[in-house]
């Protein structure tokens, strides 16, 4: 491998939404939340969602002919747009003397003329480009696990105090790791691996058709 560019692709401003003035919008189809906080709200996780939590689902789709670079870029930012769950992040909150893990996910703010922006510094997915000369060799094969940027380290270890809402804003020295992930491998010949991990809790096998 030769030669790495990583990039913290966060949601595009949304421009289609004009009815609105200032102030937040929650995101939509989401459970019932824990908190409103000032630029994310916290929803908690299923059991189920839970003990998968220190998994991934990673999926990979070859290409024999390389997409343009910024065009992937605006369409990452884009599709972030409408499913902002993808730049959640996962807390420990406590609560007493237990502590839950939760997922924070970003809001959006409304602009002028009703455009929504998310504002968050930690709001982003890692989309890395690389080149691999291997992928020519995997083009309808199985890529294997060093072509992913595995989303691990998305458990924190701390804890966030429930009392710390009463400020509207989260201390993001508790969140954990990006829980999605993007690598873009590139070899000479025009061949494109595009490999996508993600937090077990955001997804399942299933919802990805597979």
């Amino acid at each position: 491998m030769k030669g790495k560019m990583i990039h913290h692709v966060r949601p595009a401003p949304d421009t289609r939404h004009h009815s609105g003035g200032a102030g937040t919008a929650t995101p939509q189809s989401l459970p019932p939340f824990i908190a409103d906080l000032a630029d994310c709200v916290i929803i908690p996780l299923t059991h189920q969602q839970k003990a998968v939590a220190h998994l991934t689902v990673d999926i990979a789709f070859s290409y024999h002919v390389a997409a343009d670079d910024e065009l992937l870029l605006q369409s990452l930012s884009s599709a972030l747009t409408d499913f902002p769950v993808l730049c959640g992040r996962a807390l420990n909150l406590r609560r007493e003397d237990t502590a839950e893990l939760v997922l924070c996910v970003p809001k959006a703010h409304h602009r002028d003329a009703g455009t929504k922006t998310y504002t968050p510094s930690w709001a982003y997915v890692p989309l890395t480009f690389d080149t691999n000369e291997r992928v020519d060799t995997y083009i309808n094969g199985v890529a294997p696990n060093d072509w992913f940027d595995m989303a691990v380290n998305c458990i924190p270890s701390g804890a966030c105090d429930v009392s710390s809402f009463a400020h509207h804003e989260i201390d993001t020295s508790k969140l954990g790791d990006p829980m999605t992930r993007i690598r873009v491998s590139i070899a000479d010949k025009g061949h494109q691996m595009i490999a996508i991990s993600m937090n077990h809790s955001l997804v399942d096998a299933g919802s990805i058709s597979l």
